[in-house]
């Protein structure tokens, strides 16, 4: 998202990038030049090192601040107006939201599920997940300092709002994100006899639920369930491919997708399904959606702003029983297909493309930066 940002703003600002090494991939205008920062703790643990990484979580997090303090240096020296932060992958709201005079904008996407909602844990056994329970007391305190310390927050839903202000005691600006609608096209006929789900590997991302909610559609009409999924819990995998075993659904599990697999993915798809909890906002059910592909959604989290009941996609209760039936609906009628996808494919065009999202965010930039209030 923050790619897209700078892609769409990078003539309208004098932008300084500062990027950690190891940070979620960049993709820069030719015209902006990030600067890379060395970061050793930053980098991804592989192999069997992946399930020691909760107990690596202090120095990470030292690590982490001792850098943001020499980037805080650096944009102090240059001049910097104004500082807009997105998230960090090993501390939520970053430590330089504290470190800055300037004002400080926090493009909160969400917040930090494992810190602020029981059952979120990103550790792999309840043993675990006490024995570094000091940690996770560090990380929260660090959290809401630096999330407090920003002057500005800006949200991606009114869910997801509601949510920070509880969490930080900070008022928000809600900015929906768009997605590509110029790369996220309709192509050609559905060639697949599977449904979709999109997500990590998690039990917070519904796949299990979906599982369900096929196993319940009768044998001949039972479409096969693909999950593409970027990363995830060690074993869970196995856990969803023995699900699906006992309960009679075929299932594929695509790992580190590129954008250009996850195209063809969607528009082969004959449904994409979104069973996530309490999903803060939800970019899935848009490319889809942009992709002219019908959309089955829990109503619930961020979901309902984008997926309007019987007209962009159709919304039902956590239930694998009304799952099933909205899945079963969609199978037995191809106009009404149609007819979703057209409508989401409109909707992405016109209400939330991605210009349109940069342009808020710059309107905010402008407020802040003349020491006008945001709200």
């Amino acid at each position: 998202m923050a790619s897209h940002q700078l892609n769409l703003l990078a003539g309208r600002y004098d932008w300084d990038i500062e990027v950690p090494d190891g940070s979620a991939a960049f993709i820069p205008d030719p015209g902006l030049n990030p600067r890379i920062w060395p970061f050793p703790a930053g980098r991804p643990l592989r192999g069997p090192r992946r399930m020691a990484a909760p107990v690596l979580l202090y120095g990470k997090l030292m690590a982490l601040t001792a850098l943001c303090r020499r980037i805080s240096a650096d944009m102090s020296s240059s001049g910097c107006s104004v500082l807009l932060s997105h998230p960090s992958m090993i501390l939520y709201a970053p430590p330089i939201l504290h470190m800055l005079d300037i004002p400080r904008i926090f493009y909160c996407h969400e917040y930090p599920r494992h810190l602020y909602e029981k059952g979120a844990t990103k550790t792999p056994n309840h043993f675990t997940e006490m024995l570094i329970g000091p940690l996770l007391q560090l990380e929260r305190r660090l959290d809401s300092r630096n999330a407090r310390s920003a002057a500005f927050h800006l949200c991606n839903s009114t869910y997801t709002a509601g949510k920070v202000e509880k969490i930080y005691g900070r008022k928000t600006v809600v900015v929906r994100p768009g997605v590509d609608s110029s790369f996220f096209v309709p192509g050609g006929s559905v060639t697949g006899a599977f449904v979709m789900s999109v997500g990590a590997l998690s039990p917070l991302k519904g796949h299990d639920l979906v599982i369900r909610a096929l196993s319940l559609i009768p044998v001949e009409s039972r479409p096969t369930m693909l999950i593409a999924g970027d990363r995830g819990r060690p074993g869970y995998a196995s856990a969803l491919e023995a699900l699906a075993s006992r309960l009679g659904v075929g299932l594929t599990i695509l790992r580190g997708v590129s954008e250009k697999t996850m195209l063809e993915c969607y528009r082969a798809a004959r449904i994409v399904v979104c069973a996530q909890k309490a999903e803060p906002y939800g970019l899935v059910p848009l490319e889809a959606m942009s992709c002219c592909r019908p959309v089955v959604s829990v109503n619930e989290g961020g979901f309902p702003e984008n997926i309007r009941d019987g007209e962009t996609g159709l919304l039902v209760e956590r239930r694998p029983e009304a799952l099933a039936g909205a899945i079963s609906r969609l199978l037995s009628s191809p106009a009404l297909c149609r007819a979703l996808g057209e409508a989401g494919r409109r909707f992405v065009v016109t209400e939330r493309d991605l210009r349109s999202h940069a342009e808020a965010v710059a309107s905010l930039i402008d407020r802040a930066a003349a020491g006008q209030s945001l709200f």
